[in-house]
């Protein structure tokens, strides 16, 4: 296939549509606007062009859902199933079953059931199924639905890939943040006909079409037409609009600014102080490469110059998300030396001191992806024959560290230089998440195959005091219970309890995997139900399920003389957690009060701290 032109589909209409080989087409509209039909279209065409010109076209098609009915397979059996054609031994089958999980960051869990993972999980299973099968077209429906930023970056960086490879991409989108990522042609569909087909730019470029309300343009008119006036001659150009986009994220209706890691930062003026040393260039931004191979501009704040060395600050942006580093000075001091690039950390960047962690103990908190981002950043301008001391330094980062999870990993000095995609994206709870991993690997390189997840901070004080247990076994887990217990179970860690507060833990006892009040709260419907299931009568279940919080719940518990209802809701959150990572992982549960006061354990959680315990004094 070089070039195809399709025409006589129903969606669109008298026009032809010209695909060539190797391109990314988004096709957007509407909930209802015909995208799923249309991508149907496409497929059936496609198989009969195949037929009618005698070869064979490989085709791969990814639902919006997955209703595979391999519920029981493996996840490498299911993968597997894509290779049914091919003579292959069985270790080259496993080993290319690997390399796909892999390239979608799903290594690790070769050996769980499908019906264990999630509904994002599936999808991206089902997108290596059909990758193992090398299609030379793929066709997704809605690719990204339901995906935090940090999901829908990876399946959207293996897509880059494949279309690098002269892959085929047609993917049906309602979401408007992809198609800047990726896509070299567009078509809008309404009422399910195709009413334009063009390059981005041209559509984005359209001020009839963005004034259109029944296509659900609002959120990005502002960025086209500066203080929403609606004149024409008030719209930004092509090249402006485009750029104001891929700055932006469409989050719940609003349009929220993006910013940049710390790690982009260090690149940034790392690139501003070798361009001044070398070329004696005084930049006021830099242009640098982010790991998912987009390009950021970031403006410099200071240059100065001093006998044999150049040194160049940039401020942190966190955009409209802002964490601790926003706005901090992030500096980077260049010298010659001889051949070869060293990176090397100055005020305010912290030292690892714990075994565990991304960087060994000893050297400055710079993780890798920062690092080759820094190198990546300077290598093209240096002859063979020359090299570099490139220290960063963080002028306010030893106050910061104080407020991060740098001091319980044991980063002591300063704060880390940190980011996998060189982009803070609003509103996203995926870097946070990922911060919180280290802990267990960390925990797991000193030696402790048991760990306690808690929720916050005072809870990790108290467990720490009150069971008097390894400070460094106790890791926090936010809200996130079945992040952790998968991460968890990735890691290969082998028992777990979980400590904290009974209205944040009993809602896993119901299922509820991620704890904010915002996605799901049933604690007063699973007290009651169990209390229900253990004696109480009528008067008390309504009176729990219609009580304010769940301290009075266990208040009326308390007056109920049914204190041993605890231990029981403890057991169910245990065996609730235990299920989500397919009883791999032995859990017990610890409840308390809000004041921190113990409520109930089960017994799994009283052999564990048993056993913790005497790892720290026995």
């Amino acid at each position: 296939m070089e070039v195809l032109t399709i025409s006589n589909l129903k969606a669109l209409a008298n026009t032809k549509l010209v695909i060539n080989q190797g391109e990314a087409i988004a096709i957007f509209g509407t909930n209802g606007s015909g995208k799923t039909s249309f991508l149907g279209e496409l497929e059936q065409f496609f198989l009969n062009y195949s037929t009618e010109n005698s070869f064979k076209l490989k085709i791969g098609y990814l639902a919006q859902t997955d209703d595979n009915k391999a519920i029981n397979m493996s996840v490498t059996e299911y993968v597997a199933s894509g290779l049914h054609n091919k003579l292959m031994q069985k270790d080259q089958l496993k080993e290319k079953v690997h390399s796909y999980l892999e390239q979608i960051q799903m290594s690790g869990y070769e050996k769980n059931i499908l019906s264990d993972l999630s509904s994002i999980q599936k999808r991206m299973v089902s997108l290596a199924r059909i990758l193992v099968e090398e299609p030379k077209i793929i066709i997704l429906d809605e690719p990204a639905a339901g995906m935090d930023q940090g999901n829908t970056n990876l399946l959207f960086q293996v897509l880059k890939g494949l279309h690098q490879q002269k892959t085929t991409i047609i993917y049906a989108t309602s979401n408007l943040d992809l198609i800047p990522m990726f896509a070299d042609k567009i078509i809008v569909l309404e009422d399910g006909k195709a009413i334009l087909a063009d390059a981005p730019e041209s559509v984005f470029n359209n001020p009839a079409l963005l004034m259109q309300d029944n296509l659900n343009l609002h959120s990005i008119r502002g960025l086209f037409i500066p203080n929403e006036k609606n004149n024409v001659q008030d719209y930004l150009t092509v090249g402006q609009a485009l750029q104001n986009l891929s700055k932006f994220r469409n989050y719940d209706g609003k349009m929220w600014r993006r910013g940049y890691t710390t790690g982009s930062c260090a690149a940034a003026a790392a690139k501003g102080a070798v361009l001044a040393l070398l070329k004696g260039d005084s930049l006021d931004k830099v242009e640098i490469t982010t790991p998912l191979n987009t390009t950021i501009e970031i403006p410099i704040k200071n240059i100065t110059f001093e006998q044999n060395k150049v040194s160049c600050s940039v401020l942190k942006d966190g955009g409209d998300d802002p964490d601790i580093t926003h706005g901090m000075e992030i500096k980077a001091s260049v010298t010659l030396t001889g051949q070869g690039i060293q990176i090397t950390g100055g005020h305010g960047v912290g030292i690892v001191t714990k075994p565990g962690l991304a960087v060994q103990p000893g050297l400055p908190a710079i993780n890798p992806v920062p690092r080759k981002m820094i190198k990546d950043a300077v290598s093209p301008f240096l002859a063979p024959d020359q090299g570099l001391k490139i220290e960063i330094s963080v002028p306010e980062g030893e106050k910061a560290a104080a407020k991060t999870l740098n001091p319980k990993l044991g980063i002591i000095g300063g704060i880390s230089i940190l980011g996998t995609t060189g982009i803070v994206e609003p509103m996203s709870e995926e870097a946070f998440k990922t911060s919180l991993v280290p802990q267990v690997t960390m925990a797991q390189a000193l030696g402790y195959s048991t760990i306690v997840l808690t929720p916050g901070r005072m809870g990790q004080k108290r467990a720490a005091e009150y069971f008097n247990l390894p400070e460094n076994a106790v890791i926090q887990m936010s809200n996130f219970v079945g992040f952790m217990l998968k991460e968890c179970s990735r890691l290969g860690v082998s028992n777990i309890i979980l400590y904290g507060h009974i209205g944040k833990l009993v809602k896993v006892a119901g299922g509820i995997f991620h704890t904010h009040s915002k996605v799901a709260d049933a604690r007063l419907e699973i007290m009651a139900t169990h209390a229900f299931l253990n004696g109480a009568d009528a008067d008390l279940v309504k009176r729990i399920v219609y009580a304010n919080t769940a301290e009075e719940a266990v208040g009326l518990i308390k007056e109920a003389k049914m204190d041993y209802l605890f231990n029981i809701l403890a057991e169910a959150v245990s065996r609730k957690a235990e299920s989500h990572v397919a009883n791999q992982i032995k859990i017990g549960t610890i409840l308390t009060a809000l004041n921190g006061d113990f409520l109930g354990q089960d017994k799994t959680a009283a052999q564990l701290i048993y056993e913790l315990r005497c790892s720290k004094i026995c």
